[in-house]
């Protein structure tokens, strides 16, 4: 069974591409970091506890300042490169193992937006926590600012990878996940050269060190604990942890 489900994920992985298929687009990894990180900063309230790394991983988390959403990275062959701790983090996490996510139907409804670059989703917070009934979503712009709402792909200008999203005034970030074609397609087209960072990967200075993607999912009207079967398909390393 692991055998199959390692050639599985190899597959998709290799065969990636914009689709509105979730399945199809390639691997969702969520990195095990903690209450949250910010990536040229650290850890939001200090390093994950070793011997019990998925504390606060499924439970919605009152005290928590984004405890109320998930984040994960769609990669492929195309783009390969996960969300990375940068700038000198604690020697024992600065390789964040994770968690790979099924495609399936139970993480697809939890899904929030979805962001062709990192939506830097620790600036969008609501108050109460969890989905306001005004249309705010933890962890995602306001729906206006959205790229379907600002007339897709080819109405964007001055789009960076490294800059605060809140900058980039004439460029939108997120997209709701019935457009996920749309967003991989403007990943490939804002997101060069293909393949991921090459080097000073772990350089907050360097924007090529952000080639990757953001999916932001609700933890807070949709706890996890009960689905994850449905969830989670395996855990990951990276190539380097073990140095």
């Amino acid at each position: 069974i692991a055998v199959t489900l390692v050639a599985s994920l190899n597959l998709r992985w290799l065969n990636g591409k914009p689709t509105n298929n979730l399945a199809a687009s390639g691997v969702l990894l969520r990195a095990l970091d903690g209450d949250g990180v910010i990536s040229t900063h650290g850890f939001l309230n200090g390093p994950p506890k070793l011997e019990t790394p998925l504390d606060h991983q499924w439970t919605p988390n009152a005290n928590g300042e984004i405890g109320d959403r998930l984040s994960a990275t769609l990669v492929n062959a195309r783009h390969p490169d996960a969300f990375r701790f940068m700038n000198k983090p604690p020697s024992e996490w600065e390789f964040l193992p994770g968690l790979v996510l099924k495609p399936s139907e139970a993480i697809q409804r939890r899904i929030s937006c979805i962001g062709w670059r990192d939506l830097w989703s620790i600036n969008y917070n609501c108050y109460p926590k969890g989905k306001d009934g005004r249309g705010c979503l933890p962890g995602c712009p306001r729906r206006q600012e959205w790229c379907d709402v600002r007339g897709g792909i080819a109405n964007q200008r001055q789009c960076q990878l490294f800059v605060n999203p809140l900058q980039m005034h004439e460029c939108c970030v997120a997209w709701p996940l019935s457009s996920l074609e749309q967003m991989m397609q403007m990943q490939d087209t804002l997101m060069v050269p293909w393949g991921g960072c090459t080097s000073n990967c772990d350089d907050p200075d360097n924007g090529l060190a952000f080639m990757y993607n953001e999916i932001v999912f609700d933890k807070w009207d949709q706890p996890w604990e009960a689905d994850l079967p449905q969830l989670i398909d395996a855990v990951y390393m990276l190539p380097r942890a073990s140095e």
